[in-house]
């Protein structure tokens, strides 16, 4: 098989996973996806990236509720409490 021909499939293949991907609300995006095929191809598993995934995602949550919660804050503190 000619190199264009694997790498068009290989685009397929990725198009079709994104497809499925929003399906699902995933939120993830065809360069993730990307990432985490090569990663799967590379022997990591699948069980344990998905659940590294999850884990990275409910920090990067927590940080941007922390980040509102700490800019309402400021928000709502007299001027002379703020310096």
């Amino acid at each position: 098989m000619n190199e264009d021909l694997k790498k068009q499939e290989a685009e397929h293949t990725i198009t079709i996973l994104k497809e499925i991907s929003d399906l699902l609300n995933t939120g993830l995006d065809q360069e993730t996806i990307r990432i985490l095929v090569s990663l799967i191809e590379q022997g990591v598993n699948p069980e344990a990236l998905a659940l590294i995934v999850k884990e990275i995602r409910k920090e990067g949550e927590q940080i941007i509720e922390e980040r509102k919660r700490n800019e309402t804050q400021l928000l709502f503190q007299p001027d002379q409490e703020r310096k």
